[in-house]
């Protein structure tokens, strides 16, 4: 059936030139047909972004990044499919027709486009009367003396609200608002008498903004000595305070440019960092991470400086939004910024100056080192059990870090600086950490296996051939297992990527490959919806369908054409995908263009590879099997040697073949 949103996404891409939509955030210059810069998404001294308008395509050589005109508006912007689209026909003056909704999706969908405008209408409210009002000069005096300059004041939309009861409800409702949407918004709150009054009354007002700058909610700061100091909006069907980082819709492309975040903990914090030129900065709203907000860093950054204020709370607080950066595997990409005692980043920056801050920044501590300080300052270290917690509370964070020569260089120095034999600390941490990992690796368990029985037929003989293939796995352990069970296979993710790029560009050799191999083989998930999709244009049949005498499956686009929509077939292919992350990937192949040399040899080994590698799978699942069944004593079925050697025995074929 014709979608009619691929006419809409085709008519935006035909209206829309991806060098003007680049230069716009990139310079650019030509360089042939093509053009080039530094790339946007890390940092570099010499060009390696390349944009081809010939393609409409971008491709960074050296961060992989790649795609169409809307895989960059996602990249650059951190936005969905949806909202790029969105952006771009509005640039394009493009309508874009209703999607099919249910009564409940276009009730939701008006109630949010509802409290979207009247945040808006309250937003240039309180600005107004900031700039303006008698009522807010005390406002603009304390921004004068906190260093605020008036584009640093007009650009982050700052307001004030009226000390009055009802002075935002009653101006709203004049205009037309109704009551019950300012208060589903947060903005006025309901009495039992059913009459209303203002959430926000006398306050210095920040509006914060979701990730397309759309105004979301509001925190209001206190001039006096009104309770709290900072009052925020409730949770509405617009702002959920854990899912959003004041200041993100500013400093994402940032970020992204540096390749780093800074968190802070206020408003002003963020506002004033922005003002000093640390425009990544973005503020967690005064509470400590959560995990929503941790993935929102590390999407956008590879490093993430914690600065929270240089007090008890502070601390606690940045311990407690720590283990999202662990579970997220991104433990070794946190810094900590040790503040003088006494500072925030604003009261820092407004006294000692940007460069201040940056020195702090240059010498901001690895998480680890700050956990294991903080650890030894809670126990006594002279006495062997203060010791022993110390290494207890470390071990999860140590064994958090991704290198295995981070975990040594790490493992020596604490060693040297509790005074412990590094034998020992090795053997405690290894033990602390394996407990969760015995259940489930029989290799580490290390329960005896000899002489136990095995059913099936062949009585002894498949008895003693058990014997000694427990014994051949037991000696093989560290070369085929992986730690985690998972068989180490190098360079078989390489064969994906340039097998794939290879059919990319030679869409004659898809049957060729299909016939081989299924896309459900492939480990990389990029991989294997490229290849569905391949196959699923192709018309082909994965494992056992036929190729014609050269290969080329009926009907297939083949290289250098184009199919009956008039499109490349590396564009069919990119086109028909699903991910954000497939896109990129396969736009970078497609740039890349096709790989050097023979593709039907190219493609064949690939192919062998990837085959090894399912074959090397599939053993190390049959030895964990064979290891645990005899670890706790239970008879081991004969096929499942009898399979094992088989599979032994077809690698040693290939590994003869390739020689």
């Amino acid at each position: 059936m014709h979608d009619r949103r691929d006419d809409v996404v085709e008519e935006v891409r035909s209206r829309i030139d991806i060098v003007d939509v680049i230069s716009e955030h990139v310079a650019l210059r030509r360089a042939g047909r093509n053009y080039v810069g530094l790339c946007p998404f890390h940092d570099e001294d010499t060009p390696s972004f390349n944009v081809s308008p010939d393609r409409q395509m971008f491709y960074c050589f050296g961060c992989q990044k790649g795609g169409d005109v809307f895989t960059f508006v996602m990249e650059h912007r951190g936005l969905d499919f949806r909202q790029a689209l969105e952006l771009l026909a509005e640039r394009a003056g493009v309508t874009l027709p209703d999607r099919a909704l249910s009564p409940e999706q276009r009730r939701l969908q008006a109630q949010r486009k509802a409290l979207l405008d009247v945040m808006e209408r309250a937003a240039r409210y309180f600005e107004n009367l900031l700039l303006r009002a008698p009522s807010a000069e005390g406002a603009r005096q304390y921004l004068h003396r906190r260093g605020l300059e008036a584009g640093t004041v007009r650009s982050f939309g700052l307001g004030w609200s009226e000390a009055e009861w009802d002075a935002l409800g009653s101006a709203l409702r004049s205009r037309g608002v109704a009551p019950d949407l300012l208060v589903e918004a947060g903005l006025v709150i309901r009495k039992e008498d059913g009459s209303t009054y203002d959430r926000f009354r006398g306050r210095l007002m920040f509006p914060i903004r979701d990730e397309r700058g759309r105004v979301i909610a509001f925190g209001g700061r206190t001039l006096g000595d009104d309770q709290p100091k900072y009052l925020n909006s409730p949770e509405t069907p617009l702002f959920h305070k854990s899912r959003v980082l004041y200041a993100l819709d500013r400093a994402r492309g940032r970020m992204r440019q540096r390749d780093r975040a800074i968190i802070v903990e206020g408003y002003m914090d963020a506002v004033t960092a922005h003002q000093s030129g640390f425009e990544e900065a973005v503020a967690s709203l005064g509470t400590a991470l959560s995990e929503d907000q941790a993935r929102m860093l590390v999407r956008h950054a590879g490093r993430i400086y914690i600065a929270y204020d240089a007090d008890a709370a502070g601390d606690r607080a940045t311990m407690r939004g720590l283990e999202h950066f662990a579970r997220l595997g991104r433990a070794s990409s946190v810094f900590i910024v040790r503040l003088p005692q006494g500072h925030d980043p604003d009261s820092l920056i407004r006294e000692r100056g940007a460069a201040a801050f940056q020195a702090l920044l240059d010498r901001a501590q690895p998480l680890v080192d700050y956990v294991f300080d903080r650890a030894l300052q809670a126990h006594d270290v002279l006495r062997p059990e203060g010791k022993a917690q110390v290494v207890r509370l470390v071990a999860p964070w140590w064994a958090s870090l991704e290198s295995a020569v981070a975990r040594s260089d790490y493992m020596r120095r604490f060693a040297e600086r509790l005074g412990v034999d590094e034998a020992a600390l090795r053997a405690e941490l290894a033990r602390l950490v394996g407990r969760r990992r015995a259940v489930t690796d029989p290799v580490v368990s290390g329960r005896a296996a000899a002489g136990r029985g095995v059913a099936g037929p062949g009585g002894d003989g498949i008895r003693n051939k058990s014997r000694e293939a427990v014994g051949r796995l037991r000696s093989r352990g560290g070369r085929s297992i992986h730690p985690g069970g998972v068989p180490a296979v190098p360079g078989h993710v390489r064969a994906e990527r340039e097998l794939v790029r290879a059919l990319l560009h030679e869409p004659d050799l898809v049957r060729r490959v299909l016939a081989r191999v299924e896309p459900g083989a492939f480990t990389d998930p990029r991989a294997r919806e490229a290849v569905e999709v391949m196959a699923r244009l192709a018309g082909a049949s994965p494992m056992g369908a036929a190729a014609g005498g050269n290969g080329t499956p009926a009907g297939e686009v083949t290289a250098g054409e184009t199919s009956p929509e008039r499109k490349p077939w590396g564009r069919l292919v990119f086109d028909n995908l699903l991910t954000d992350e497939a896109a990129s990937w396969v736009g970078g192949l497609i740039m890349a263009g096709p790989p050097p040399g023979d593709a039907v040899a190219l493609v064949d080994d690939c192919v062998q590879r990837l085959e090894r590698a399912r074959i090397e799978r599939r053993a190390s699942e049959l030895r964990q099997l064979i290891l645990q069944r005899e670890s706790a004593g239970e008879e081991v079925p004969g096929s499942l040697i009898l399979e094992h050697d088989e599979l032994q025995r077809k690698l040693r074929g290939i590994e003869s073949e390739r020689r």
